[in-house]
């Protein structure tokens, strides 16, 4: 995969255009410094990518990113967004931090079934890990209905959730449910932001096998 080189910055793929989709891509280089994905266009979508070893995965100044399904870690910030609003960041694992700078996304979406980047068995938002262990769907309980997803949301900027956080590592065994909890955050007058949680019954996710 060819490398490119400007202002300084070393960039494996740079996308600079509009409806532009970035996938099945894998950058294992070790030790190397600069940006792995560029994202400086409109309307482009990075799916199923693996991204490793750069200071920065994925940095994106754009407006409608979506970000899907990939696994992502890097030096500093696995990803960071930048001036970038309307974007859809759900299914994937940041194996380190993320950084938003005058952005907007929405981090998840509501909890439907099949195959997440994890292997387990419910599409949500997103697995945040850190290498030392204390990342936060490393450390958050999973949900007594939904063994999949986090018993909490997760703040990834100031007023910003993902709220199904994927729980790592995913149960490894069982069975179906019908319950799933849903999350609800209100912006009070005093700029205040409140996150509460109820059960329902709309999405069919599991629980354990005793």
């Amino acid at each position: 995969m060819s490398e490119v080189r400007e202002a300084g910055y070393t960039y494996n793929i740079n996308a600079t255009g509009t409806n532009i989709t970035i996938s099945d891509s894998e950058l294992p280089v070790t030790g190397r410094s600069g940006l792995g994905i560029n994202v400086t266009g409109s309307d482009v979508s990075v799916v199923y990518v693996n991204v490793s070893s750069f200071t920065c995965g994925v940095y994106v100044k754009g407006p409608n990113v979506t970000v899907y399904g990939s696994n992502i870690q890097a030096a500093s910030y696995t990803l960071y967004l930048y001036d970038s609003h309307n974007d859809l960041i759900y299914n994937n694992v940041f194996d380190g931090p993320v950084k938003v700078v005058n952005s907007t996304a929405t981090w998840y979406v509501t909890p439907r079934p099949g195959t997440n980047v994890l292997g387990g068995k419910v599409i949500a938002g997103n697995a945040w890990l850190l290498p030392n262990g204390s990342g936060f769907s490393q450390v958050t309980p999973s949900s007594p209905s939904d063994p999949y997803i986090c018993d909490e949301p997760y703040e990834v900027a100031p007023g910003q959730y993902d709220m199904y956080p994927l729980k790592y590592p995913q149960p490894s065994n069982a069975s179906t449910a019908t319950q799933t909890t849903t999350y609800s955050a209100t912006t009070t007058t005093s700029s205040t932001t409140t996150v509460s949680k109820t059960t329902s019954t709309t999405v069919t996710t599991t629980t354990p096998q005793a």
